[in-house]
Order: C-alpha cells, then sequence, then structure tokens
C-alpha cells in the first residue's frame, strides 16, 4: 500500500507532466514573429500598456508588455503607406 507522501508525489509528477506538452509545428512560424518582452516600465502591473488591441493604456512601445497584453503579432504596414504614389 503506498504512504500519502508517495501518493503525493506521484500526483504531483502527473500534474506536472499533463503541463508539458510539444510544440505545434503549425505554429512555430507565427511564435517566432510574435512580439514577447517586459521591458515596459510598466510592465506587470496588472495592465496592458502597450497601445495595441484590448490595452488600457500607451505608455508603451507595442509588445513590450507581454506579462499584461500577452504575445503580440508584428504589426503589418501598407506597401501604400510606404512609398509615395506616382
Amino acid at each position: 500500500m503506498m504512504t500519502r507522501l508517495a501518493l503525493l508525489a506521484l500526483s504531483l509528477t502527473l500534474a506536472a507532466c499533463s503541463l508539458i506538452t510539444p510544440p505545434d509545428d503549425d505554429d512555430d512560424d507565427a511564435a517566432d514573429e510574435s512580439l514577447c518582452s517586459d521591458t515596459c516600465a510598466f510592465a506587470s502591473d496588472g495592465e496592458c500598456d502597450d497601445g495595441g488591441p484590448g490595452s488600457s493604456f500607451s505608455e508603451c512601445d507595442y509588445g513590450s508588455d507581454c506579462t499584461d497584453c500577452g504575445p503580440r503579432d508584428p504589426l503589418v504596414q501598407d506597401d501604400d503607406d510606404a512609398s509615395p504614389d506616382d
């Protein structure tokens, strides 16, 4: 019969194993391109401060408050905006 300590250790091991998931090959490109850092002076304060969708403030650079905002998709610049029309 297993002791309580052994049962606890087994349940913690199983719980930890369930948290480990293999990377999804289909999302590798998207994950590599996402913007996610906590370089914002207000990072991890409970409010998204990067000015992106769902943010409360725009005090920081886009993608620099990852803990509060989550990973951000890179901004796409229109080719029309990049160069003047001829």
